[in-house]
């Protein structure tokens, strides 16, 4: 979500839109100043309702807050509120399959108060349907992707020690159990039975690591699963990798499979969520069953045992980026909604 705020305030910054950010405490976007909302994970009526106020006064002299994710939709909702402003959502991730009643009730009403609602991928739209999402205000936009951070990156600046000529499997994400990179670290075990020479790396920081420490040494996957931590840019382990693992439990869309293609790496992703509108499967890489770490490792050694299938589907990967993933497709049908939205 990060990234496409990040990504969404940059091109409307280029195209010369005024914005301003409000971001739960600790989060830093580059280069955009941000003001912090006491804004909690789960609903608080009393901390929700002073986060709103402190996002209201900030947002007096604009025409529209737009509030990304479940969350933060319902702070921006309240501030809309508050100050009398149109709010528009953009639901970036699946919606709970089993949510308490205040969150569902939180839901309901950001659905029904809000003049638009972007989601990220179909799968998306489909999971809020339970929960009243107005078909009549609802846009489906991807997330979109630029090529920018794949310049100026050489392919063995990543870990320069490791052999160029080992075959490395990348993986990229926040380490929670949504994710399921324990499934991952379970195929590679497998992988590497079969291609003992196989390297598994995977870049970010979470709630799971320490887990996933426990689980590569119980294993005996030491020094075969490196947890890499979180990278300041992604595009030299993407460029490193032979294939991109997305093994998640839920996905909205998969904005990693998105950077992995951009990159014309292929992708073997879960079958849930937005990942199979992202990944088209045998086309621009491999989908698996979720939580399968046999079949998981079947398509990774799919993969590493065919190099020429690799580059075949990267490339068709980097293609289907440029054809339907850009940012200015993002940007210019982000700014179609807000001038639907916006007070005549």
């Amino acid at each position: 979500m990060l990234r496409h705020v990040q990504l969404l305030h940059d091109g409307l910054n280029e195209r010369g839109f005024k914005q301003k950010v409000a971001a739960p405490e600790g989060v830093k976007l580059k280069g955009i100043q941000t003001i912090s909302a006491p804004i909690s994970a789960r609903p608080h009526p009393v901390g929700d309702l002073r986060a709103a106020e402190r996002v209201a006064r900030y947002s007096a002299d604009s025409d529209i807050l737009h509030g990304h994710g479940l969350r933060g939709g319902w702070i921006a909702l309240l501030a809309s509120t508050i100050c009398r402003k149109p709010f528009i959502l953009t639901a970036h991730n699946m919606a709970p399959v089993s949510p308490g009643k205040l969150s569902s009730l939180c839901l309901r009403i950001c659905l029904q108060r809000a003049c638009a609602v972007i989601t990220v991928s179909q799968a998306v739209a489909n999971s809020l349907e339970p929960f009243g999402l107005p078909e009549s205000i609802t846009t489906i936009i991807p997330n979109g992707m630029t090529l920018d951070f794949l310049a100026n990156h050489s392919a063995a600046s990543i870990i320069p020690e490791i052999d160029p000529n080992i075959p490395m499997v990348g993986a990229i994400g926040r380490l929670a159990l949504e994710k399921g990179f324990d499934i991952l670290v379970e195929a590679a075990a497998l992988v590497v039975k079969q291609q003992p020479e196989a390297l598994f790396v995977l870049a970010g920081e979470g709630a799971e690591h320490a887990a996933l420490q426990q689980q590569i040494k119980a294993r005996g996957m030491e020094g075969k699963f490196i947890l890499a931590g979180l990278l300041k840019e992604v595009a030299p382990l993407l460029m490193r990798s032979r294939l991109v693992v997305v093994p998640s439990r839920q996905e909205g869309q998969g904005i990693v499979a998105l950077e992995a293609m951009a990159a014309g790496r292929p992708v073997v992703a879960a079958c849930v969520g937005g990942l199979p509108e992202t990944v088209d499967d045998g086309v621009t890489g491999l989908l698996v069953p979720p939580e399968d770490s046999r079949k998981l490792a079947d398509a990774i050694l799919q993969l590493l045992g065919n190099q020429l299938l690799c580059l075949t589907m990267g490339e068709a990967g980097r293609q289907k980026v440029n054809r339907l993933f850009t940012l200015d497709q993002m940007i210019s049908r982000t700014i179609s909604v807000y001038k639907m939205a916006r007070p005549k």
